[in-house]
């Protein structure tokens, strides 16, 4: 069974169609069957003209300049059309001056003027030789030009050579190899119009953009800069979506008096390590801010100047509406990857505008969420019931500013001490219902303690020296439901077992001498009232909980919030929607939180390497790069038990 050869693949590129039609060796072959090399022409050769031809034979290569000095004669008008000027030329100065002569009458000299002109002009099939070399020469110069430089010559260029070609063939019709050039051209346009209608297709079919994060806190800027500047993505192809007017909106909704609970210090070039706050290694909000504990206020304003120094790209005031996977169907493998994302966003400032026709849909082949968690209190899923009776930590805006004389917070550990010390700070009286007595555990794990800043604020207000009311701290208890009275609020608790203290070596017993009143029999109800409403800090939803459920896929919530934590491949994808990562404190793996920065921070360069590497880039000296700066956390085992379980 006969089977038909495979046909040639199709030019993609200029430089490719350029070789297929115009092969150097091509380009300046000498027109030779439309030649009259004969000597028994040689009469009818003027002695310039057979000059001419006899040069142009000699080289094989000539030059363009060559061709154009040498068609400097009468015939060049004939082959380059009347020059852009008013003046006549020589030549049509005596034609001229011999119809001058002819409406004076005088024949005779008129008779020789027009004999001179036509003794200057070669016969019709030099001038079709002519205006060959001269298309041939002009494509010449303008294929080496394209392949040289890959920019498509201006039309006139090729509307020029054309026109050399019509000339000739109609000066010499029987010549085949001036047919075979016209057709050739013409087959080469053709070709260029549709490659570059697939490349209009192909810009079409390409995303807006190789990498949409949503998010510009952190985490957001953090990736891209990390996508940017180390890893050297085109800045162009890296989006932030932020939905507030700002880089780091949700720091700056922090309450006045919250702090950051990780030092800051610049130690960078006297260690291997840097600013606990950093983001990217070269960086330093503690030299940025001079500041040891920042604020969300000075936090956010330390990550403004970095994504304007570095001009990362942010779309500001846009809320992500959705972001969907493009259609499976698509060929994974064919010559254009197909675009990933599709992510539906909408612009608050687009005013008297119908919510609907001001939404956008942008493309991207990767999407990196980065939307963090302040925004998204654990509230009405905390499994407190009355939550709703409740105000959330993170919708204060100064605790100074908390009216009433006296709080319950609901809630242990960073946030709820924090409340505690501040509202304590106003001249509150405070009690502090815990699950654990967090100001009294020692562990490894700064995640699953209190930091020393916090304890040692907490330890000021408990203090006998302190002027203030001292806080009341009750724990181990479980806060079971939150009910309105007459008098204002009651809420009611069960103790539980307290859990076996282990002292961790080098650890001196925490001073805190709090009003704590005991912990009662476990499974004994316990019952406190207020005339505000209670202020829970049970931590943080995520973005990833409560907008982005659909694109993840989450493990068992029985095994603790480590166990409900997104699950992750060790690229921080999506086992779900592949192409979407996770950056920022809710990366989790297995027994492993990543929730302060200088955490967090060590996976940017997991990420930005994935996505660079599925899109053809080389790697490994960014790869380098991040494991020199400590930003390259690829081996849990060094992590050990320092990046444990916290709630």
């Amino acid at each position: 069974m006969e089977c038909e050869p495979p046909s040639p693949p199709q030019p993609r590129s200029l430089v490719e169609l350029i070789r297929k039609f115009y092969p150097d060796d091509d380009l300046t072959k000498s027109r030779s069957e439309c030649d009259d090399s004969d000597d028994s022409d040689d009469e009818l050769h003027p002695p310039d003209q057979k000059r001419l031809k006899t040069t142009a034979s000699q080289s094989q290569t000539p030059s363009t300049a060559a061709h154009e000095e040498a068609l400097a004669d009468p015939c060049a008008e004939i082959l380059e059309g009347p020059p852009e000027t008013n003046e006549l030329t020589p030549v049509e100065k005596r034609i001229a001056e011999s119809n001058v002569l002819l409406e004076a009458l005088d024949f005779d000299q008129a008779v020789a003027e027009a004999t001179a002109v036509l003794s200057r002009v070669p016969p019709l099939p030099v001038i079709a030789g002519a205006a060959y070399v001269r298309g041939k020469a002009i494509l010449a110069r303008a294929a080496r030009e394209m392949a040289r430089t890959g920019k498509e010559s201006p039309q006139h260029i090729f509307d020029s050579a054309s026109s050399a070609f019509e000339l000739s063939e109609k000066l010499n019709p029987d010549c085949e190899e001036t047919q075979g050039e016209i057709e050739k051209l013409s087959l080469f346009l053709k070709a260029l119009s549709e490659m570059k209608a697939k490349s209009d297709e192909d810009k079409v079919a390409a995303p807006d953009y190789e990498v949409i994060i949503v998010g510009a806190g952190c985490s957001g800027v953090g990736v891209a800069l990390m996508l940017t500047e180390t890893f050297g993505l085109d800045k162009d192809q890296v989006l932030m979506i932020e939905r507030g007017p700002e880089v780091g909106h949700s720091f700056r909704q922090w309450p006045k008096e919250m702090r950051f609970i990780s030092p800051s210090f610049n130690q960078q070039g006297w260690s291997d390590s840097f600013d606990l706050n950093s983001i990217s290694y070269g960086t330093s909000p503690a030299f940025s801010l001079h500041s040891e504990h920042p604020s969300g206020v000075e936090y956010a304003s330390y990550l403004s100047a970095i994504a304007k120094t570095n001009e990362l790209r942010c779309k500001f005031n846009t809320e992500v509406c959705a972001v969907t996977k493009a259609d499976e169907s698509q060929d994974e493998n064919a010559d254009n990857p197909p675009t990933l994302f599709s992510v539906t966003i909408h612009a608050h400032e687009e005013k008297n505008v119908d919510e609907e026709d001001a939404k956008e849909t942008l493309t991207a082949r990767y999407v990196v969420w980065a939307a963090g968690e302040f925004q998204y209190a654990n509230k009405e899923d905390s499994g407190l019931r009355g939550a709703q009776l409740c105000m959330h930590n993170s919708e204060v805006d100064s605790w100074h500013d908390v009216t009433g004389d006296e709080r319950i917070v609901i809630g242990g550990y960073e946030s709820g001490v924090d409340a505690c010390y501040n509202l304590a700070k106003a001249n509150k009286k405070v009690s502090l219902l815990a699950s654990t007595p967090c100001w009294d555990t020692k562990t490894t794990d700064p995640s699953t303690e209190l930091a020393p800043y916090t304890a040692s604020r907490l330890r000021e207000v408990c203090s006998p020296q302190f002027e203030g009311p001292k806080p009341k701290l009750y724990a181990p208890l479980r806060v079971i439901e939150v009910e309105e009275s007459r008098e204002g609020y009651v809420v009611t608790a069960e103790w539980l077992d307290l859990e076996e203290k282990v002292e961790a070596p080098l650890r001196t017993k925490t001073l805190i001498s709090a009003d704590d009143t005991g912990a009662g029999p476990p499974g004994t109800k316990f019952f406190i009232k207020t005339k505000n409403k209670p202020i829970i800090a049970t931590g943080f939803e995520g973005s990833v909980k409560a907008a982005a459920s659909h694109l993840f896929e989450f493990g068992d919530a029985s095994k603790g919030c480590l166990g409900n934590a997104p699950i992750l491949t060790l690229e921080d994808e999506s086992t779900k929607v592949p192409g979407l990562f996770l950056a920022g404190p809710q990366v989790r793996h297995d027994n492993l939180s990543f929730c302060f920065v200088y955490k967090f921070r060590q996976r940017f360069g997991i990420v930005a390497n994935a996505i660079c590497q599925r899109l053809g880039m080389e790697t490994s000296q960014a790869v380098l790069t991040c494991r020199e700066n400590n930003m390259y956390m690829d081996d849990f085992e060094t992590c050990g038990d320092t990046c444990g379980e916290v709630c």
